[in-house]
């Protein structure tokens, strides 16, 4: 009896409190009230302390877009119909969502085009009411998506941390690439490195890579991929170095890959992950291990995971390999291709 006392007066003082608040602030608390939880469920996986930095720094950043998502709309509402604060307001929307990369994907684009011309018949018809809705419409899922990108980055950078803290060495540029066409073959300078490219393949140089483009066991010296502008399109083959100092053992690297599907499985973009298994390349030796997915972004079932290639001075060369799955065979052509054609000098 006592405690349910105690919690209706809790309750009372703080009704009375969120009563004296403005309609901003109030607005405000049911916002971060509904944000908490919803941030909590996403980053649930990881720990507590992380959650913590992760929820605190995030709510920063929404609430500061939520803020001035509201001070916009006010001020678009002021006068309806004013061409040049549509114009700029339009721009900002869609110089948001193609720097995320929403148009990458084709039911993002057709979505918006539905959008904007709902927009343009409400405003050339006057209907204040559904073009209002339209706007703030706009505004929520413009300040949705930069919340949620944050929060991908924000995980992104923790996560790249705990592998740089781990293998982050000073001593090797990996920039340093020779090409020849003719026989399209690459050359690492560094890693006395050879290996050839297929037709319709393309180098990525590790200085024009992203963050979550280096995230791996080790330090990234190039990625082999099948789009000349996108290091991700697979097949691709990422390769890692690993200095000589650092103990390597294939449990570990499983480990780590295991823990970088984890990641890419609570973001969104894997799902149905099942381990095959260790694998031995049959020609050149080298110890693996490999896993299927279905990738929610492309969508199909695919298939990924490494080699362990032991240098001539006893560093280590990770290979990841991502790619498409094809039957009677472990590899697709030409990634055998390259596994084959790679040799130190």
């Amino acid at each position: 009896m006592k405690s349910l006392t105690f919690l209706i007066n809790i309750f009372g003082r703080v009704s009375q409190k969120y009563n004296s608040l403005s309609f901003l602030w109030k607005i405000i608390s049911i916002y971060a009230f509904l944000a908490i939880p919803f941030l909590y469920n996403h980053e649930d996986h990881l720990p507590f302390f992380v959650i913590l930095i992760l929820i605190s720094t995030t709510l920063i950043v929404s609430l500061a877009t939520f803020l001035l998502s509201i001070l916009t709309l006010k001020h678009l509402f002021r006068r309806d119909f004013i061409l040049w604060q549509e114009i700029l307001f339009l721009a900002v929307v869609l110089g948001t969502v193609y720097a995320f990369g929403f148009f990458d994907n084709q039911a993002g684009i057709i979505f918006l085009v539905f959008v904007l011309l709902f927009f343009l018949f409400y405003r050339a018809v006057r209907a204040v009411v559904y073009y209002r809705i339209l706007i703030v419409g706009m505004a929520i899922f413009v300040n949705g998506l930069l919340t949620f990108k944050y929060l991908q980055f924000s995980e992104m950078y923790l996560f790249n941390r705990s592998f740089q803290d781990k293998y982050d060495t000073n001593e090797k540029d990996f920039t340093q690439w020779s090409y020849d066409d003719k026989t399209r073959t690459l050359k690492s300078e560094t890693l006395a490195l050879t290996l050839k490219l297929p037709k319709d393949y393309f180098f990525h140089n590790p200085k024009n890579l992203t963050m979550k483009e280096k995230t791996g066991s080790g330090q990234i010296a190039g990625i082999l991929s099948s789009a000349e502008t996108d290091p991700n399109r697979y097949p691709l083959i990422r390769l890692f170095y690993i200095p000589v100092f650092i103990k390597v053992d294939q449990n570990t690297i499983k480990e780590e890959y295991t823990s970088i599907l984890d990641f890419e499985k609570h973001q969104g973009n894997r799902e149905e992950i099942k381990n095959l298994g260790e694998h031995i390349h049959p020609e050149k030796k080298w110890q693996g291990n490999f896993w299927t997915f279905y990738d929610i972004i492309r969508p199909r079932y695919s298939k990924t995971g490494f080699y362990i290639y032991q240098l001539k001075d006893e560093s280590y060369l990770i290979i990841d390999i991502t790619e498409n799955l094809v039957e009677n065979q472990f590899h697709e052509n030409e990634i055998e291709e390259v596994l084959k054609s790679i040799k130190q000098e």
